[in-house]
């Protein structure tokens, strides 16, 4: 398909129809130009325009040409908020950063209804999948996933009120449009992880896997600071492990649990908690499983004071019979930093690697391991790859030079960060 050169309006103001680097920042995001047409994304490049949308007293002109991101209700109606994606941004003043997307100013939060997505809002029977950012809600959207896009990790949620030192006050709301949607978790309060097992084509495989402890009746209740951040790995014989992070336990601290499965979706055992020591702050947990069913979930921390005084990344490896590899969980970095942002590799004889995000020096570090589990060699320090908010481990085991950012061009796996939101089913 061609895009046509008709120019439309965005939010009432002139577009043209896109640039050319526009156009090429979206085909990179994976979007086909029948989907971009359909979601009517568009340039805008005169000052005039951009201040109107954005609702500014001047200063346009500062950004340059802006792709627009129109913004629809449920129905497809279009709504007088758009999104845009400069190509001269603005820096942060806290910390410098630029600032990649402007919303109008003054404006709450809006939630991002792709053209394909919109049908599933009104149907509590089919899944819906919540994501940052429109451009991974319209890919998910393309490829026959009702996705909902955020304008942020937080932009789930109404603004709330700032007390004297800056801090937010009261309670946390869901923004009116998703208010509206019909949201709730299987388990009455929505705080549960589940799964779903999918073939290559993307096929459905099974329903939906209840995995938290929410349905294990041998389970003791915790303190219902809910559960979120999973993680899944899975190997060739389909086998598949699911962890995730246990917010506010009765021990005062975030805890990191998993739970196995065979082929045919069926749990293996009980869920199982990942860290050995309790009471601290942990991150989102990650894993991944070998041929044999051999587990490893790694995760940062704020540890024990027999280790540091800031987080440290920390792993738990398991043998296929369920068995833990050692008697506590053990600390993967050999360097002092501040470090964030997990991730494991593993490949099917059992050798992995963990890497993470040193804040200090701003490198990309990893930490290999052989398949008996045994260290196998010294703590890798060359930067690896600087993509935006998570770690990437695809090539850990081959880097030799600083690998530059790869754009998004699969499907996204949705909100990853804090509870999540999901869909009732009946």
């Amino acid at each position: 398909m061609t895009l046509s050169n008709r120019a439309p309006e965005v939010n009432g103001q002139c577009a043209v129809r896109l640039t050319p680097r526009h156009l090429a920042d979206l085909r990179a995001s994976g979007l086909s130009d029948e989907q971009i047409s359909a979601c009517g994304f568009r340039s805008l490049r005169a000052a005039g325009d951009v201040e109107k949308v954005l609702r500014w007293q001047g200063y346009g002109e500062s950004l340059g040409d802006c792709l627009a991101i129109p913004f629809f209700d449920a129905a497809g109606k279009p709504i007088d908020y758009s999104r845009l994606k400069p190509d001269r941004p603005r820096k942060s003043n806290e910390d410098g950063k630029p600032i990649k997307y402007e919303s109008p100013k003054g404006s709450s939060n809006r939630a991002y209804f792709p053209p394909g997505t919109r049908a599933a809002l009104t149907d509590p029977s089919a899944p819906l999948i919540v994501t940052e950012g429109e451009k991974k809600s319209a890919k998910a959207d393309q490829e026959g996933f009702p996705c909902v896009g955020l304008v942020g990790v937080y932009g789930w949620q109404k603004k709330r009120l700032r007390n004297a030192d800056g801090k937010p006050q009261g309670d946390r709301e869901l923004i009116d449009d998703l208010a509206r949607i019909a949201w709730h978790g299987p388990d009455e309060e929505g705080t549960g992880v589940y799964a779903r097992k999918y073939d290559a084509e993307g096929q459905a495989l099974s329903g939906q896997i209840p995995v938290s402890f929410e349905y294990d009746p041998g389970h003791v209740e915790p303190g219902g600071g809910g559960q979120g951040s999973p993680s899944a790995a899975i190997n060739a014989a389909g086998e598949f492990a699911i962890s995730w992070v246990a917010f506010n336990e009765p021990d005062g601290g975030f805890n990191n649990y998993a739970h196995r499965f065979d082929a045919s979706g069926q749990p293996v055992g009980n869920e199982f908690r990942v860290n050995s020591y309790t009471g601290w702050i942990r991150s989102n947990p990650e894993v991944a499983m070998d041929a044999a069913g051999d587990l490893v979930a790694a995760w940062t921390s704020l540890p024990p004071p027999t280790f540091s005084d800031y987080p440290d990344t920390f792993a738990q490896a398991y043998t296929a019979a369920g068995d833990a590899v050692g008697p506590n969980e053990f600390r993967v970095n050999t360097s002092n930093g501040a470090e964030r942002t997990a991730n494991v590799a593993m490949n099917a004889a059992g050798d992995f690697v963990v890497t993470w995000t040193d804040v200090f020096s701003e490198r990309i570090r990893g930490q290999r391991y052989s398949g008996g589990f045994n260290h196998a060699g010294g703590q890798c320090g060359r930067a690896l790859h600087r993509g935006r908010g998570r770690t990437s481990v695809a090539r850990c085991l081959e880097f030799e030079r600083p690998e530059p950012a790869r754009r998004l061009t699969h499907l996204p796996v949705g909100l990853r960060r804090g509870q999540g939101l999901r869909r009732r089913h009946g």
